[in-house]
This record gives structure tokens, sequence and C-alpha cells, in this order.
């Protein structure tokens, strides 16, 4: 899809427009705010295919038509209106490039299939393999605009509409080889729909597993031999088997060898370094290297990659794709391990530029895999997910053969169909294989489902629960840019909504059970125990169907490094961040320590307690030393909230 930023903007003060059919600018009212947004319609079409869109929008639930007779435009909501002007001006964009000299109603079914696969891939090409697939909700977006124009056309309210009316097995049909491309059935891409994701357990289980990897001893080793190799450089060959540098450095070790040897003398100096090094990287000492091959290390390292991209899919919010074209000359690396994009990123999110950064895990596991390379990577444009640990790469560097660095490097990539089988394969080998029973839960992953399983992790960060080493990552991650501009802005008002409300069934479920890990503190906790405490004994479904209607109560369950925000339905006057010009919660901006303390709406569990005592400890310092009274009286009061909830007063 095009970027629906670029036609709509915040009008200036007392800035609007006439609204007529053919204007180049329209002006529509949020219902919230009364904020005048700005829609252009330069749309690369026709003028008479931009009218058709016009109208086509003015006919729908979220145009709602003129309001009044001065052809106000009252639109149901702006995120709503913002998506539907860029579905339509795709469809007329399309239909402008396709089909420019024939009516809508003159395609075929064949046709309108076209029209629905374009509409199902983020890339213009429909090669398959090379595209980005989107989710099952925009081709249902897509389906819903087709058939308003068949409803509108038949009955003569609009010049113009498709004939057919979008069946699910009509879109099954269209989609089903580009489906099959990825490695996706209909049924799962269908169940994704807005808010496909991974199952919180079996992503836990993957990234487990691919942590143990990533740390494991021969991962060290691994990364050491290349470190090693690089600074030696002999025949690959003269490392493993009967020339197992390792094993030669335990053998030096031995008081009883003969140093005289002329195998000594020749590799003494590359097996100390690598003996050492490994030694000081390992928990345990290794007699001998864990490969008697080049291959057998190579496809170690297949490994190694499988568990990486398992990890980098799930924890960064990144396109399969944009992992693809990570290389180590677009990046910088700080000291404390984080990757940060060296050029300025065109991606905007509301006008600002976000940068796009790798942190904790995500950076461990790409500083990782970026060492198995016989080419020094910081001389060399690698891509992240390279071959340099096979026998070319090598040959490469030692100068051998015809090819050159440049000829090795045009072609050192893994595919985008190899990268969705690894992380296919990855679960299945070590996900599925270990843990039959998560084969129950979730049977089949793809790395389509993983980026909104990326944003469900950074909501549970403070959660007992999820692993120490993802909520440390989570901690770190969550106040980065690319973090918030993907949390907060690419996904949709409905997968916030879902994700939250799902967690807070899942919460409130388990302080029934009395399954949580820690204590909750503070006045929303509080008021669900007391909501809990008038259900009388019930069958499983019926207490199933309470805790649905209960998280259906609440907007807003966000967390933070201080607490949880439980924000119910109806009370939204109460809450403490409240926006002074519309008068309504500003949950994402506007809460902070300070202000969700004092709110009837927030809650603590054991592990955001420690945030509190922290935070404590420094008011308590400002508040008896600070110069100025009005600051040391701020913080003085910030001790007392952080008193209250902790204590529970």
């Amino acid at each position: 899809m095009k970027s629906e930023n670029a036609s709509f903007s915040l009008a200036t003060s007392g800035q609007s427009h006439n609204n007529q059919l053919g204007d180049d600018v329209w002006s529509v009212q949020c219902p919230n705010t009364g904020d005048i947004y700005n829609v252009r319609f330069d749309w690369d079409c026709s003028q008479a295919k931009r009218i058709y869109g016009q109208m086509l929008f003015l006919k729908g639930s979220i145009g709602r038509g003129y309001a009044d007779e001065n052809n106000r435009i009252l639109v149901s909501s702006i995120s709503s209106a913002r998506q539907e002007t860029a579905y339509i001006r795709e469809i007329c964009e399309y239909w402008e490039q396709e089909y420019p000299d024939r009516s809508l109603h003159t395609l075929n079914r064949a046709e309108l299939a076209n029209l629905l696969r374009k509409f199902s891939v983020k890339k213009s090409s429909l090669l398959i393999g090379s595209d980005e697939l989107l989710g099952f909700s925009t081709i249902q977006m897509m389906s819903r605009l087709i058939d308003r124009t068949n409803n509108l056309y038949i009955h003569g309210a609009l010049p113009d509409g498709f004939s057919y009316h979008i069946t699910d097995s009509f879109r099954k049909s269209a989609v089903a080889e580009l489906l099959a491309s990825h490695g996706l059935t209909y049924a799962e891409w269908k169940e994704g729909g807005t808010y496909g994701s991974i199952p919180m357990v079996c992503a836990s289980l993957t990234l487990a597993e691919a942590i143990i990897l990533i740390e494991s001893d021969e991962a060290m080793i691994a990364s050491k031999f290349f470190e090693c190799w690089r600074e030696f450089k002999e025949a690959p060959k003269l490392w493993f088997g009967e020339n197992d540098r390792l094993a030669l450095y335990r053998h030096i070790q031995s008081s009883q060898v003969n140093h005289n040897s002329s195998r000594i003398i020749k590799w003494e100096h590359s097996a100390r370094s690598l003996g050492s090094s490994i030694d000081t990287a390992t928990t345990k000492a290794f007699k001998k290297m864990p490969w008697n091959t080049l291959g057998e290390l190579s496809d170690f390292c297949i490994t190694l990659l499988k568990a990486a991209l398992s990890i980098i899919t799930i924890l960064s919010g990144f396109r399969i794709s944009e992992t693809r074209s990570i290389s180590t000359d677009g990046y910088e690396r700080h000291n404390d391990g984080s990757w940060w994009f060296k050029s300025e990123n065109t991606k905007t999110e509301n006008g600002f530029q976000s940068p796009r950064s790798l942190h904790g895990l995500v950076a461990q596991a790409a500083n990782l895999i970026t060492n198995l390379s016989a080419l020094d990577p910081s001389d060399t444009d690698l891509p992240l997910f390279h071959c340099g640990f096979r026998s070319g790469a090598f040959n490469v560097a030692l100068g051998w053969g015809k090819q050159t660095k440049e000829e090795w490097l045009a072609d050192s990539s893994f595919s985008l169909p190899t990268l969705r089988n690894w992380f296919r394969d990855f679960y299945k080998d070590f996900v599925l294989e270990k843990h039959p029973e998560a084969a129950l839960i979730h049977s089949h992953v793809s790395p389509h489902q993983a980026r909104h399983t990326f944003a469900e992790f950074a909501l549970r960060r403070f959660d007992g629960r999820i692993k120490e080493k993802i909520r440390e990552h989570f901690r770190h991650q969550y106040g980065s840019a690319h973090t918030k501009r993907y949390t907060q802005y690419k996904l949709s008002e409905s997968v916030h909504e879902a994700q939250e409300q799902e967690y807070l069934r899942e919460m409130i479920g388990r302080i029934a059970e009395n399954r949580l890990d820690e204590k909750l503190y503070g006045p929303a906790a509080r008021r669900i125990e007391n909501e809990l405490a008038n259900v009388v004994a019930v069958t499983d479904e019926e207490f199933n169907d309470i805790l649905e209607a209960m998280a259906g109560n609440y907007s807003r369950f966000v967390a933070f490094e201080w607490g949880f925000c439980a924000l119910p339905k109806g009370e939204e006057h109460l809450a403490k961040c409240h926006d002074r010009k519309t008068g309504v919660p500003n949950v994402d901006h506007h809460s902070c320590l300070e202000v969700c303390l004092g709110c009837p709406h927030s809650m603590s569990n054991e592990i955001q307690k420690e945030t509190l005592i922290r935070a404590g400890i420094s008011h308590n310092a400002i508040a008896k030393s600070h110069s100025l009274k009005a600051i040391a009286d701020l913080s003085a009061s910030a001790v007392k909230l952080i008193e209250r909830r902790i204590l529970e007063k």
C-alpha cells in the first residue's frame, strides 16, 4: 500500500475546503477532537476516476456523506478514513494502470482475481518468492470495497462498479498459489486476519531454544575459530580431523610433550591463540573441535543462522525481507553491542523520522552470525545472513581460484524463500520435535505471523512468566524509536485493542485462579479482585464468558516500567493522563510514574515494584537536597505516592 500519511495532513487553523467532487483537496473533521484534516486527491489516475473514488468514499460508513449544506464531512474516525482513502486510491490507480479505457463492470472474474493478488502483496512484482505477503485484513478490506461498488452500481448510486461479489471461495482460489509460495494455507492466512501471531507459549519455546543455541559453547567455539582463522589464514582442512588445532593446544598443555616437533613448531602460535580464546569463552573444557571437517562446521553454522533468524524475526518487528537486506556496512556497531542504521531512514511515522536499530538479544544474534565468516566483517560489506562459512569464502580469503571478492559477495546472501523455510524448519526441528505438545497449540509457523508476536512481547515485557532474557531485551528495546513506531503506529487500532484485551483477559484469569507469579498492587488490581469476589460458582464455559465480559469492559490495558494501566470504559474522565485539548485520556503519550501512581486505573507487579523502589530512592534524595523548593516538593509528593503503592496503604 502507498503511504497513507502522504495524502492526509492536519489542517492549519481556520483552513477548510468546499469538498466539491473533483476538487484536489477535501477537508474532513475528526468526531472526537473537532480537528480538521486535509485529504489530497493528487492520485495517479484520470480526473474521472478521482471523482469516482470521492463518490465511493462518501457513500461508505466512514465518509458518511455530507453532514450539512456546507458539504462538511464528519468521518467516523480519522484513522479509518485515512486507511479507506488509501485503499480507494489503490483501486483507482490500478484501474488507470491496467484498464484505462474500460469500465469496472466489464472486468471478468480472472481480471478480478489478478486485482486481489496484486493487493495481497506489498511489492508490485508478483514473481513467486519475491513479494512480501500482507495480512488477510488487506484483502478483506479490498473485498468489502469491491462489494460496495457492486451494490451501489446495481442500485444506481454509483455510475460504475464491479460485476461480482467477492465470496470466500473466490478469494481462496485467487491467492492459493501465492500463499503456497509462502508456505501458508488459506485457513492459516485467514486465521491470522489482522491479528495473526504465534501463540506466546510457542514463541517463548522458539526463543528459548534459539537462545540456548546462540549462547552455547559450540557457538562460542565456532565464533572463535573464525576469528583465529582470519588471523592466520591457512588451508581450512588443516584445522580439523587429524590436524585439529584445539586438540593440538591440549597436547601442548600436557607436561610430557616434545615442543620441538615440526608440527608443534609450525602451528603452536595459532593453536595457543585458538585454545586460549576458546577456554575464555566457554563454560567447560573441550578436548577437540566439535566438528571433524569444515563441512560439519558449515552445517552447524546453518543451524546458528536459523536460530538467529528466529530471534531477529520474533523480537525485532522487522519483515523478513528487511532482515535479508541488512548488511554490515549499512549499520555501525556501538560499544554496547547495538547496531544503528548509518544513513537517514526514509520511513517516517506522522512526519517524524525513526532510526532503525538492533538491540539486546537481536544484536547478540546478529553479532554472532556476522562473525561466522572467513572474510573479515570489519572490512567486508557482508549480508547479515551470508554464506561466509562455506569453502568458497575461504578460497576468496586465501586468494585461491578465479573468483573475486566482489563476485563472491554478489552471490553471498540467502534468498527470501530460503529464509522463510529456515524459520519454519527451526520451529519444526527444535520446538515440535522437543515439545510435541506445542503442535496441539500451533503446528505451523511463518515469518508473516511473527510481527504481531513482537508487539505482544513488548506488551508483556513485565510479565514474570516471560523468560528473563526476553523481558530484559524488551525493557531496553521498548524505548527505541523503531519499537514505539511499530507498536504505536504499524498496528491498527483493532489489533492494539485485541492484543490488550487478550492479555487483560489472561491476567484476570490468573488473578481468579491464584496463578499470578507475583502480587499485584494498586487500585485497579483491587477493583478486579472485588469484581471476581462477586462471581458465584459457575461452569468453565460460563467462567470464560465472564472473563471475556470483564476484559471487554476496559478500553486500554498497557504496560509501563512502573505499572499497568487498566482503563475501564466509561471512566475515561477519571484518568490522570487526560489531554487538555481533547479532554480524553492519552495513555501512550501523557503517562508517567508521577501521573499514573495517582490514577485509579493503575496497578503494579513485583517486577515493576523494583522500578518504583529505585525511583523512590532518587526522588527522596531530590526532596531532601534540591535547592528549589517547588522541585523538592514535587519529589516529596512522588515519594508518598510510591510508598502508598508499595505498602498498599
